[in-house]
């Protein structure tokens, strides 16, 4: 916050100015502060208006912030917002606020009725579940201009998104069962062996792609079968895992430890281009792969066992390690081996111990090769 030559008026970046006026209250009688944070051209435009909010207060009148259509508030909103997403979050959030500011940019924010924002849902293009993601994006906007824009109600409230239709049955959508990893796992061996320690890791640990592509050789005790989540990527782009709960220790399954030992043995011995990096996965450019690597090799091992249903090898292998935890283990083991969506989760879930979590993984490693339970 820098200070204009302004009396009242400092600068807060990006076109955001806090106005600050000492006027007596009309509800109290007594002098008071009266704050506001607002959207201007310049320093100048800020004194113009904090002088409009002196004059109000002084006849007494109840003060409201000064109009901002839509693009304005979201200049100031977003500037402040991006630095916290992660480049997939910002990204969704990009074409989310493009769409909105098409129709609705020119509105006053406090003019904006439902009417008007069901009319922009029905004028948009595209699949529901992108239309329900822009949809989200409003509400989260629309929640913090109640708040900073002292808004009377919040339009968006009762704004309904769309029905999201599915071609599979809810159980089957995106998991496969222990019979069908199984075969999965077994014909990308022996089929597509170069894509199977990245599969196996996927499969028997729950981690998202994100986390496991971005695994360096640090990051693993292979001697004492676990791997500490500390960060993701998405699109080659480095940052923290999803949410806090997500830094945890993953345990690795003895197929998991001996497919990654003969994995590091293979790059050490071709001497492969990402061991300067430290990467557990490397693409052959020794940079993070993409998440779409596996569409092929997986989709083959699907055709192959006759599994037509939906299946995204970027998050199906998690959806289906999380399944198969679930009918072996209590729920606070599911939470702390998947990792937790928020911190209240996670802080109940910390306490779950190793040993616990390697019971939970051995009993899912049964559920797929029978023969190795332990007797």
């Amino acid at each position: 916050m820098q200070k204009t030559k302004h009396t009242g008026v400092w600068s807060l970046g990006d076109g955001r100015y806090l106005i600050r006026v000492y006027a007596l209250c009309h509800k109290t009688g007594r002098m008071k502060d009266n704050e506001r944070t607002i959207v201007a051209r310049s320093a100048k435009e800020a004194a113009a208006q904090r002088e409009e909010l002196r004059c109000t207060l002084q006849r007494g009148n109840v003060v409201r912030v000064v109009r901002q259509t839509l693009s304005q508030y979201v200049t100031s909103w977003f500037a402040a917002k991006a630095p916290a997403l992660k480049p997939s979050t910002r990204k969704t959030y990009n074409e989310a606020i493009a769409a909105i500011i098409d129709s609705l940019g020119d509105y006053y924010v406090d003019a904006i009725t439902l009417e008007d924002l069901i009319l922009w849902r029905d004028s948009l293009e595209g699949a529901a579940a992108t239309i329900n993601g822009r949809i989200r994006v409003l509400k989260t906007l629309m929640r913090d201009a109640v708040y900073d824009l002292r808004l009377l109600m919040n339009p968006t409230m009762r704004l309904e998104p769309l029905r999201e239709g599915r071609g599979f049955d809810d159980d089957e959508a995106m998991s496969l069962t222990a019979q069908e990893l199984r075969y999965v796992l077994d014909w990308i061996k022996a089929h597509k062996p170069q894509w199977y320690p990245l599969v196996v890791t996927l499969a028997l640990t729950g981690m998202r792609f994100g986390e496991a592509t971005a695994l360096c050789w640090d990051d693993l005790d292979l001697v004492q079968g676990i791997a500490r989540i500390r960060k993701s990527q998405w699109r080659g782009r480095l940052g923290e895992p999803k949410t806090r709960g997500s830094r945890r220790i993953v345990v690795l399954a003895p197929e998991v430890v001996e497919a990654l030992t003969a994995h590091r043995q293979n790059l050490i011995r071709v001497q492969h281009v990402g061991l300067q990096h430290g990467l557990v996965f490397p693409t052959s450019k020794g940079t993070y792969p993409s998440n779409s690597v596996l569409t092929k090799p997986v989709r083959a091992a699907l055709q192959a066992a006759d599994i037509e249903r939906l299946f995204h090898a970027a998050h199906g292998f998690r959806h289906t390690f999380n399944d198969l935890v679930r009918k072996v283990s209590q729920e606070q083991v599911r939470q702390a081996l998947v990792g937790h969506e928020t911190q209240q989760m996670g802080d109940r879930y910390s306490h779950v111990r190793l040993e616990e979590r390697r019971a939970a993984v051995a009993r899912v490693v049964a559920l797929i090769r029978p023969s190795s339970a332990p007797e």
